[in-house]
């Protein structure tokens, strides 16, 4: 979970978080909150990884693949798909920090 496999596809980071944040939401049980709690870690590096990735314009990623895997995506700067899941990502990272304190 801690270390990639070569493609840097911003949307599973950005799933990854979104999920997250549609587990704690829709769980009543301490389980599966206990396991939200476990994971919240790995999901605050994944929001500042997609901070990371926008450092050069401050608020989109630029030039990656996703997992649609549509043929030169990453030769383009911007991807609405990308830069739309990122926004979302951030959002559900925003409340996910609020909700673990």
């Amino acid at each position: 979970m801690d270390i990639g496999d070569g493609r840097v596809m911003s949307d599973v980071t950005s799933m990854f978080i979104t999920y997250l944040l549609e587990l704690y939401t829709w769980s009543n049980d301490n389980d599966t909150l206990a396991v939200v709690r476990k994971l919240w870690p790995q999901a605050q590096r994944a929001a500042m990884w997609q901070l990371n990735i926008t450092q050069d314009n401050g608020y989109l990623p630029t030039y990656l693949v996703s997992t649609y895997d549509i043929l030169g995506l990453d030769s383009y700067k911007y991807a609405t798909y990308n830069g739309a899941f990122h926004l979302l990502a951030m959002k559900a990272a925003e409340k996910l920090a609020y909700s673990m304190g």
